[in-house]
C-alpha cells in the first residue's frame, strides 16, 4: 500500500514539478521500508534510507513488524492515508495537494475517521471526501482524464467469501472497449528486497458476483474472473504553482 502511494506521487511530481509549474517535494522513488524500532516500552518507525519517499511514507504508516524489506504487516486505509497526509504536511505544504476517493467512510483525516489526533503524526488540516459508496470504472476514468493519481485497494476472498488478505496498486491507465471496462494497473513484481522492478497489468473489471456467492452483483467490481473485489479507490490531484516570469 505504501510503495503504491509512494509511486502514484512520484508520477505526479514528474508530470507537474517543471516550468511552468512548480510542485516540489523532497526525497526520491527510491525502495525503502518504515523500520520499526523498539527501546524499552517504546516503538517508533524510522524512514530507511531517509532520502526514500516510500520509506518515509512507509514510516508514518507505522506497519507492525517492519524489521527489513521481507517482514511486516500489512495496513489498511486508515494507516496509509493518513500517513500520506502527513508526508504532504511536513515534507511540503497541505494547499499543494487534494484528495478525494470512493468507498471508505464519508470524510477521512482531521477531525473525521483515521484522525488519531497524534502530535508526532500531523495532518495539517488535510481530509479526503467520498464521492461515491464503491468504486466504480467511470469515476477511475474521469480522475485520469483530470490528470490525477489514481490507487486502488482491494481485497482477496476464497471460494465460500472469506477476505484472505488485499492489495494495493497504482491505476494508470482506463478504456472501454467492446462494452467491456479495463484498468491498468502498477506495482511492485515481488513484495519484497528484489531486483524484479514494476509490473504492469491489464483487468477487466466488471461486478458480477460477491464473495461466495457467484452470479449475484454486490455493487463492487471484480479484478478480471479472479474473487478479487475493489474496496477502496483514492484520487490525490497535484495543484502545482505557476511560475510567472
Amino acid at each position: 500500500m505504501p510503495m503504491s502511494l509512494a509511486n502514484l506521487i512520484g508520477y505526479l511530481r514528474i508530470r507537474y514539478n517543471h516550468p511552468p509549474l512548480a510542485w516540489p517535494l523532497p526525497h526520491f522513488s527510491s525502495p525503502g521500508i518504515g523500520e520499526q524500532i523498539t527501546s524499552g516500552d517504546v516503538i517508533s518507525w524510522q524512514p530507511v534510507p531517509n532520502s526514500s519517499r516510500m520509506a518515509q511514507i512507509d514510516a508514518r504508516t507505522r506497519r507492525v513488524g517492519v524489521l527489513d524489506f521481507e517482514t511486516g504487516e500489512g495496513s489498511n486505509s486508515c494507516q496509509y492515508l493518513p500517513a500520506v497526509f502527513s508526508y504532504f504536511t511536513t515534507q511540503g505544504t497541505p494547499e499543494q495537494v487534494a484528495f478525494r476517493h470512493q468507498g471508505g467512510s464519508a470524510v477521512i483525516g482531521e477531525n473525521a475517521t483515521c484522525d488519531f489526533d497524534d502530535v508526532l503524526l500531523p495532518l495539517g488540516g488535510i481530509t479526503s471526501t467520498r464521492d461515491g459508496m464503491n468504486p466504480t470504472w467511470e469515476w477511475m476514468f474521469d480522475q485520469l482524464q483530470q490528470g490525477r493519481g489514481v490507487f486502488i485497494g482491494f481485497g482477496r476472498y476464497d471460494v465460500v467469501g472469506n477476505r484472505t488478505g488485499g492489495h494495493g496498486v497504482r491505476v494508470w491507465g482506463a478504456r472501454r472497449f467492446d462494452g467491456r471496462n479495463y484498468l491498468y494497473t502498477l506495482d511492485d513484481g515481488d513484495q519484497g528486497f528484489n531486483t524484479l522492478g514494476l509490473r504492469t497489468q491489464q483487468w477487466e473489471v466488471a461486478d458480477e458476483s460477491q464473495p461466495g456467492i457467484a452470479g449475484v452483483p454486490n455493487g463492487r467490481l471484480e479484478m478480471g474472473s479472479t474473487n478479487w473485489e475493489i474496496e477502496f479507490a483514492v484520487s490525490v490531484q497535484a495543484k502545482p504553482t505557476l511560475l510567472i516570469p
